[in-house]
């Protein structure tokens, strides 16, 4: 991408024999195309640091096209601003609405990334990550919900595309993770307007989880203890330490609807680990201290860390006392002014084969 007479063009549209300038130094490129490389600008006499010359046209032609769209809303939109403070470079930035947009099509490690996000809120900028179209051809990871994701009221935990070769949003809302697995609905949108009309009519789902899913996450997990996969080995480890075995955790381990994805597709592992810790001991009750210590341990092996989300902890919380809450209905627990009162310990099953028969007696109830 470079400059034609203040107006920005990219490499593959540009012709040979014009006058360009970096949008970075504003210093004279020359275009170069041929048969092999990518048609792309490179400087005449000097680098320059603050631009890739041999960006992805992919890259390049997404971040003129959000450019382009948020200029509708945002008249004074720029592309490719230097922020010399933090030493880094917004794809697009909205000055009047204090926002970068990163419009990320390679890979970027945690760090960069948490370095570049904590840069724009240094100087006040709200940053928006829009991922390009390498990520949207891939399945969706935990490691790729706790770098981009984000949270809204109306969307849930969401991640938003710009699909650069059809030329339209794609987003993925209402993330949740069910038996072990990330579920997501996925619309596609031609403007910023119709993402904000989007916005004003979507409503969080949350579905039931059914008996088959249950089965399904068990024979998974059953067959990974088998290959001694390393994933599992804490918590086999600590289901072997009381006496128990994984697959046969009790009932009330599996949430009965589909769960936020704050536990990197542990949830399950997650619940057992707190029943553990709250019913493996001989006394009776526990003080709140200790409930809050069980939360902070437990969070601390499973919780995923957000990079885009402020207060990840509000979730982490909330799944506590939930599950404590579903624990107390199902007369597990009382809960008092200053403890917690067990009433009854969860029943564990013998062996997978147990439980399993005991779903298929309950399935066949449902379909009754």
């Amino acid at each position: 991408m470079a400059k034609r007479n203040g107006v920005l063009v990219l490499a593959d549209e540009a012709k040979v024999g014009q006058q360009f300038t970096c949008p970075g130094c504003n210093q004279p490129v020359i275009l170069k195309r041929g048969g092999i490389k990518v048609a792309h600008f490179a400087h005449k006499n000097a680098n320059c640091n603050k631009l890739s010359e041999n960006e992805s046209q992919l890259h390049l032609s997404g971040k003129l096209a959000l450019m382009q769209m948020a200029q509708e809303l945002y008249p004074d939109t720029q592309v490719e601003t230097i922020f010399a403070d933090i030493e880094q470079r917004a794809d697009v930035y909205l000055p009047s609405a204090k926002i970068a947009l990163e419009y990320q099509c390679s890979p970027i490690d945690q760090v960069s990334l948490q370095q570049r996000t904590q840069g724009y809120l240094q100087i006040g900028l709200q940053v928006i990550w829009i991922l390009g179209n390498t990520y949207l051809k891939r399945k969706l990871t935990t490691q790729t919900l706790a770098k981009f994701a984000r949270f809204d009221v109306n969307w849930g935990f969401y991640l938003l595309f710009w699909d650069a070769k059809v030329r339209h949003f794609v987003l993925w809302t209402d993330i949740v993770e069910v038996a072990g697995h990330y579920r997501y609905q996925q619309s596609s949108h031609q403007t910023y307007q119709e993402l904000k009309q989007y916005h004003q009519q979507c409503q969080l789902h949350q579905p039931q989880i059914a008996i088959n899913q249950h089965i399904k996450q068990l024979e998974s997990i059953n067959s990974q203890i088998k290959l001694q996969k390393e994933t599992l080995i804490f918590m086999v480890t600590q289901c072997y330490r009381d006496g128990k075995i994984l697959p046969a955790c009790p009932i009330i381990c599996h949430p009965k609807e589909a769960q936020f994805p704050i536990f990197g597709g542990h949830t399950l592992f997650w619940r057992i680990l707190v029943v553990l810790k709250i019913f493996s001991g001989k006394t009776d009750w526990l003080t709140k201290q200790k409930l809050n210590l069980i939360f902070k341990e437990t969070v601390e092996i499973y919780g995923i860390m957000f990079h885009q989300i402020p207060n990840c902890q509000r979730f982490y919380r909330l799944a506590f006392l939930q599950y404590l809450q579903e624990l107390a209905t199902n007369g597990y627990l009382k809960q008092t002014y200053d403890k917690v009162i067990i009433t009854k310990r969860p029943k564990w099953f013998l062996d997978w084969d147990q439980k399993k028969r005991f779903w298929l007696q309950e399935r066949k109830k449902e379909s009754a």
